[in-house]
């Protein structure tokens, strides 16, 4: 009965798990950052992609892991745009593969963990781009798995090769794919010293020994480097007036309600709470679902804790959140939810100790609950990668469009991002005059824009980020310019 029991559990969790993987992952269109990554991994040798590198300079150049792993990834699989973000499922699979080995002490908790890593809308997002969020989330769940293994231990515990190969491995991987992972890394190591305060030590084996030398050269070195290519406000140099609406907006990504609300593209572009009302009413139903299992979570996780595991939990998610958001508040930064990422596995976790609660105390209405949160957390990402609302930045339609006006011999201007039309073909010039070519303009001045020769086509992309002083706007209505087609992230202007 117990072998087959555990048969079933195990065929329930990588059934859940290879269905996320491969459904998740799809072949729309690349949208901005996405065309930076594909930039990156498709120089034909690994010179050529440090020199793109090294020239681009921050932030991407700040995710050596990531860009070197997807530079490996295309000379194996191509440069598609499935492709590309399949370069994600191996991590998303050994993150998996983390919850299931360090919660495997709690087998209701460790199931759990497994789905509802398989259905967080958050990761059902960044894990359908090609940037380095699956590789950070997949870290920062090494970590959290290592630590929960470490917090089950009620006596002495001797720490082991293997363990330290682990944790010193998701550290890296949290540093190493972006630098915003360096506060999450310092904060796991926080937490680890709250956990092994007194109660554990570290082996005196040979591998041991080994295992904590290669890490602490590899984290110096990647140390080293971060310092090197320091210098940058993380996420871009764009600064944004809706400080505290960004930061509200990161939570409202990673607890799981993206899929259910209105575009990113409507929230990020409009800043008005107006674009919420017409979803209020599955917005608030599941509010009401995951404050019942935050608190069914709470209930479980402080009726059997000590000190040290509740200090070890504050120290992982106090101390990043805070800088980030003292990052955010103060210079105005765009921080989303993809910016958190390594706070995502405790949200899982969370979640799935809410549901291991309610299973194991086989309460009717609590399982009705989770269940019914589980069922709508599922709904929202399945949205998220369906729903017609949530398509990205519709770059390769725009790119057709704009090929097709300029072999009919019209004037084309791109107001948008270059290495995303380049991506798709398009043929751009810096030469206003050059009709061959869409003219590639970006956040234009007045007396400038106003002497070009006059476009039949402008393909206007995103005004904050390509038109911030609204100077391109200003010309075409100037001109009597009128939208001829809306495409994701798109307006099309004609005469």
């Amino acid at each position: 009965m117990r072998d087959s029991t555990e048969k079933f559990r195990v065929t329930v969790a990588v059934l859940a798990t290879l269905v996320a993987a491969f459904l998740a992952v799809s072949a729309d269109s690349l949208w901005i950052d996405e065309a930076f990554s594909a930039h990156f991994a498709v120089a034909p040798d690994l010179a050529g992609w440090w020199r793109t590198l090294k020239a681009t300079g921050p932030p991407d150049v700040q995710m050596p892991l990531y860009m070197g792993f997807l530079w490996a990834w295309e000379k194996l699989f191509g440069s598609s745009e499935w492709a590309l973000r399949a370069a994600n499922i191996p991590w998303f699979l050994l993150a998996q593969a983390a919850y299931w080995v360090g919660l495997r002490r709690w087998p209701r908790l460790q199931l759990a963990a497994v789905l509802c890593g398989a259905c967080d809308p958050f990761l059902w997002r960044y894990f359908n781009e090609a940037r380095p969020y699956a590789m950070q989330y997949s870290g920062a769940a090494v970590v959290v798995s290592c630590l929960a293994w470490l917090a089950g231990e009620s006596g002495p515990v001797l720490i082991g090769g293997g363990w330290l190969f682990a944790f010193g491995g998701g550290l890296f991987v949290l540093c190493a794919s972006v630098t915003l992972g360096i506060p999450w890394a310092g904060a796991a190591v926080l937490s680890f010293l709250c956990l092994a305060w007194r109660g554990a030590r570290i082996a005196r084996s040979l591998s041991a020994i080994a295992v904590c030398a290669a890490w602490v050269l590899a984290l110096g070195g990647l140390a080293a480097y971060d310092v090197w290519t320091s210098g940058h406000t993380p996420g871009g140099t764009l600064r944004y007036d809706h400080r505290l609406g960004t930061l509200c907006f990161a939570a409202y990504e990673l607890l799981g309600f993206t899929g259910l609300g209105p575009s990113r593209i409507s929230v990020t572009e409009e800043h008005e709470p107006s674009v919420f009302f017409p979803f209020i009413g599955s917005l608030t139903l599941f509010a009401i679902l995951l404050a019942g299992m935050v608190a069914f979570a709470v209930r479980a996780f402080f009726s059997n804790v000590d000190t040290r595991r509740a200090w070890a939990a504050v120290s992982y998610l106090a101390p990043p959140l805070l800088i980030l958001s003292a990052i955010a508040i103060r210079r105005g930064w765009h921080a989303t939810g993809r910016h958190f990422t390594p706070a995502s596995p405790v949200i899982v976790l969370t979640v799935a100790l809410a549901i291991a609660a309610a299973w194991r105390e086989k309460s009717r209405w609590r399982v009705g609950w989770t269940g019914a949160f589980l069922l709508v957390w599922l709904i929202s990402s399945l949205e998220v990668r369906f729903a017609m609302r949530h398509r990205r930045d519709d770059y390769r339609d725009a790119a057709r469009t704009a090929l097709t006006a300029l072999a009919q011999g019209k004037h084309v201007w791109w107001v948008a991002a270059d290495l995303a039309g380049r991506y798709y073909h398009l043929p751009l010039t810096g030469n206003p005059r050059d009709a061959a070519r869409a003219y590639e303009i970006s956040c234009p001045k007045w007396p400038a824009i106003a002497d070009l020769p006059a476009p039949d086509e402008v393909f206007l992309s995103k005004p904050p980020i390509f038109d911030p002083s609204d100077n391109v706007t200003a010309y075409l209505r100037l001109h009597h310019y009128h939208p001829d087609g809306e495409l994701p992230a798109f307006t099309i202007w004609e005469k």
